[in-house]
């Protein structure tokens, strides 16, 4: 199995400084269509050679840690299938990790909303002077802190 990433500047603003990541796997001389692994790169930080990005770059070592678990993934999606005696094939692979990309962004999206439901100080505090002064809507002034303005309007 071969396992190759690339990146697709063909679909990008000529002016663009980045690209999508994509991938192409080979398995016993039989490719899949190429997917993204949902990456974008500095184009001219791109080693093809050696699919990775050059050190040069600020995030080089992010943006290589987070290619290589892709491979990784790729990998371990590939074990499991032949431990449990599944037939497997570069389209098949693909399928099983774009599904499990999926599921991972259903799982983020569903923390993020459980987190936005939780109390924040400004909440706590719109219920607290609610319920000591009595008062149907709340205006708090601005707060400015060094580099953000914010304002809260309760009602």
């Amino acid at each position: 199995m071969t396992i190759r990433f690339w990146l697709r500047t063909n679909c990008v603003h000529p002016e663009a400084t980045n690209a999508p990541l994509y991938c192409h796997i080979r398995i016993n001389g039989v490719h899949t269509n190429d997917f993204s692994v949902d990456l974008s790169i500095p184009i001219e930080f791109w080693n093809a050679k050696s699919q990775e990005v050059n050190l040069a770059h600020p995030l080089a070592e992010q943006l290589n840690t987070a290619i290589l678990n892709e491979k990784r993934k790729l990998l371990r999606l590939k074990e499991e299938m032949e431990e449990k005696q599944q037939y497997v094939s570069a389209s098949i692979l693909k399928s099983k990790y774009i599904t499990y990309k999926k599921q991972r962004l259903q799982l983020a999206k569903e923390a993020n909303a459980k987190k936005s439901n939780e109390p924040t100080f400004f909440k706590i505090m719109e219920e607290f002077i609610k319920k000591k002064r009595k008062i149907k809507h709340l205006i708090l002034p601005k707060i400015t802190t060094p580099g953000k303005t914010t304002g809260k309007h309760f009602s």
